[in-house]
């Protein structure tokens, strides 16, 4: 009879080295889920931090131009508006800037309010980006990631398969 047990084929030395090479890789797996989940939260703060560079650019009344939806079919063949495509027309000390094509998440009518670059008065950026509502997604999604990574971390360095049980 030999030395080694042997289960479904595999000795106890195949075994151990199996469950070795499952631990390192579930580690691995769990550090690369950790860093996304970082780069998440990274992402929110810069966009974060941008939005408030915008609000704290000087402000212009913007006359829309134009604005049409753009309107896309979903898998089910049910069409949406996904995003509004606006042009605008504002003037910053005396010199009529016109942007064309720019996204918005709302209809916009009328007269909006806009901000502009000081150093660059044709470059204007509407109020709802000012407001940063992606930010939240950014962090909710760094937790549900971080919360996987660290999972699959912990649970690659406590295998619970015993050699010889079945």
């Amino acid at each position: 009879m030999p030395d080694e047990e042997f289960v479904f084929g595999y000795s106890e030395k195949q075994m151990k080295a199996e469950r070795s090479d499952h631990a390192k890789k579930s580690v691995a797996a769990g550090i690369v889920l950790l860093v996304f989940a970082g780069l998440c939260v990274l992402i929110g703060i810069l966009s974060a931090n941008s939005g408030r560079r915008v609000g704290a650019y000087p402000t212009a009344q913007a006359r829309v131009l134009k604005c049409e939806a753009v309107i896309l079919t979903n898998d089910d063949g049910d069409k949406y508006i996904d995003r509004y495509m606006v042009d605008i027309e504002y003037a910053v000390d005396g010199t009529t800037y016109t942007n064309n094509r720019k996204e918005s998440k709302s209809r916009l009518e009328g007269t909006i309010t806009v901000h502009y670059n000081p150093d660059k008065p044709g470059r204007a950026y509407f109020e709802e980006y000012v407001q940063g509502e992606g930010n939240v997604y950014w962090y909710v999604l760094a937790g549900i990631v971080g919360a996987l990574g660290l999972g699959v971390a912990v649970s690659g360095t406590k295998d619970k398969r015993k050699i010889g049980a079945i």
